[in-house]
């Protein structure tokens, strides 16, 4: 836990000044400010403070919004006292000339107010064990509290001036808002390890085979061990080995252990100012390693397969072979038997909450999909280009909440095909979507219709509101040959993609206003 501010002992002892750095915007038409992103970071007493910098500014494209950047040095008491005010709602900005203002100053610039909620609640802190913004490798394991935007900072921006700006503010204050973008507009305390520097441990043994762990570790300036605890604790494949807590009194520490350990985690606790070193969980066997080269001097040419494609070259693997081998102890053999087992069991698990296979199961597959789409909450997107009239009934029927909204994504190089009585598909879909909402309660149902020769999308997508599926083939031959469905890893690229799509495209009327059928349709002897 960090000392208040107003234990000046402590604060003093271990910090020498602090960094506040600043990101926001201006709005031109409303005069606000809006925060995009802060910092404060403590700055250890044997660190040399940054040089000052100027304030920095990016136009963007349409000229609303100004972004601007500025970093200002100050006292270690000043920057929490200003975390804490901005907790409180009051958030100073530095000035132009580079000076942090007291909030008490009437001339005093503030940015329009946005509701920061603290993690953790104050005055406490913790190990960071996500990505921290402005965090740098040298603070080993900083001590750190997040204020975090409750309200949509991000979405005051359009999506095309959000990349813009994360580059931005990227470059000037290293920060990846795209990269975190849970923490635009929130603003982050970090207190770096003040007391040492870094900690090593590794494994020995001695002449009748003891093992021991040893740790060195490498004190601040002006700092001293005293108190500080390592505490160690080792898992093996079965469970829970080792675990101890030993005093760091000394730059080298030896650990006496039972047997060679398993994989490792470290960590340092202080009993002022909390847990200072956190090193996460890593294998210390002895294990050797091998070095190999191929040389060669052959390189396969390969010419182009298109026109509109570009050859290439591969240097094939050659003959000579120079090898260099160091060998270590191998993994004992119950616990390589265990651990495979349990990589093994662990791939089956998550395979069968991603992804499902079918082969000669049109049934089992439609099954499937009707069970992910009868539990949406909220919102379903399907996108296939071959998406038909009977797919209404085949799968958007089956949702279980009727205020879910449904979108569906088609092609107009199906929709054209004409059918046995002379209807095109685009009429058929439009007919049976008539159908069922003639049924009520029907979800309220959009088609839109991807132009062109070719669809834009070629793959085939389900839109979960919270996972995207990818399936192996058009829903009105689902699972009948070989078909794979799987969950996206990451969907946030392929939804935005999806999205600029859907925006592109017409409605299902408004495609089939202006592609009237070829020829008339003969219905029951009627001209219709």
């Amino acid at each position: 836990m960090l000392r208040s501010p107003s234990d000046s002992a402590t604060l003093n002892q271990d910090y020498g000044g602090a960094v506040v750095r600043l990101a926001w915007a201006v709005d031109r038409r409303s005069g606000e400010r809006i925060l995009l992103c802060g910092g404060v970071e403590l700055i250890p007493r044997e660190v040399p403070p940054p040089e000052p910098t100027l304030e920095r500014h990016l136009k963007l494209a349409g000229g609303r919004y100004f972004i601007y950047a500025h970093e200002v040095v100050v006292s270690a008491h000043r920057g929490l006292e200003w975390f804490d005010e901005a907790e409180r709602g009051v958030c100073i900005r530095i000035g132009k000339s580079g000076e942090l203002p007291d909030s008490q100053d009437p001339a005093a610039l503030q940015f329009t107010k946005v509701a920061l909620a603290p993690e953790p609640p104050g005055p406490a802190t913790v190990a960071p064990t996500i990505q921290v913004p402005f965090a740098a490798d040298w603070h080993c394991t900083p001590r750190v509290r997040h204020l975090v935007a409750t309200s949509d900072v991000r979405g005051r921006f359009a999506v095309e001036e959000r990349p813009a700006i994360a580059d931005w503010l990227e470059a000037e204050l290293h920060v990846n808002l795209e990269l975190l973008p849970e923490f635009w507009g929130s603003v982050h305390l970090i207190a770096p390890n003040p007391v040492f520097r870094s900690l090593r441990l590794h494994h020995e043994r001695d002449e009748q085979g003891q093992s021991s762990l040893v740790a060195v570790i490498t004190p601040r300036s002006g700092q001293t061990l005293a108190g500080l605890h390592l505490i160690i604790e080792e898992e093996r494949t079965s469970g829970l080995g080792v675990f101890t807590s030993v005093p760091l009194n000394d730059a080298v520490t030896r650990i006496p252990l039972p047997t060679a350990p398993g994989s490792i985690r470290e960590r340092v606790a202080d009993p002022v100012r909390g847990v200072l070193w956190d090193a996460g969980l890593f294998a210390v066997y002895e294990l050797g390693f091998s070095l190999s080269a191929n040389l060669s001097s052959t390189v396969r040419t390969v010419a182009a397969a298109r026109p509109d494609e570009e050859g290439y070259s591969v240097a094939l693997v050659g003959d000579l072979r120079n090898e260099t081998r160091v060998e270590g102890r191998a993994p004992l053999p119950a616990a390589t038997v265990l651990h495979q087992a349990s990589v093994d069991r662990a791939r089956r698990q998550y395979g069968a909450e991603r992804q499902r296979w079918f082969r000669n199961q049109s049934a089992d597959g439609i099954s499937a999909l009707r069970e992910l789409i009868g539990k949406v909450e909220n919102e379903l997107l399907v996108c296939d280009p071959y998406f038909g009239g009977d797919d209404v009934q085949r799968l958007v029927l089956a949702i279980a909440k009727p205020d879910a909204r449904v979108r569906i994504l088609a092609s107009a190089m199906h929709l054209h095909r004409e059918r046995d009585n002379g209807t095109t598909e685009g009429q058929y879909l439009d007919e049976r979507l008539v159908e069922a909402m003639r049924a009520p309660p029907m979800n309220p149902t959009e088609v839109r219709v991807m132009t062109g020769a070719k669809a834009a999308i070629h793959d085939r997508f389900l839109w979960l509101g919270d996972r995207l599926w990818m399936l192996g083939s058009s829903v009105n031959r689902f699972g009948g040959r070989g078909t794979l469905m799987v969950v996206v890893p990451d969907h946030e690229p392929v939804m935005q993609d999806l999205e600029r799509v859907w925006m592109e495209s017409p409605t299902l009327a408004q495609w089939l206003a202006d592609h009237p059928p070829k020829r008339p349709v003969i219905i029951a002897g009627l001209d219709k």
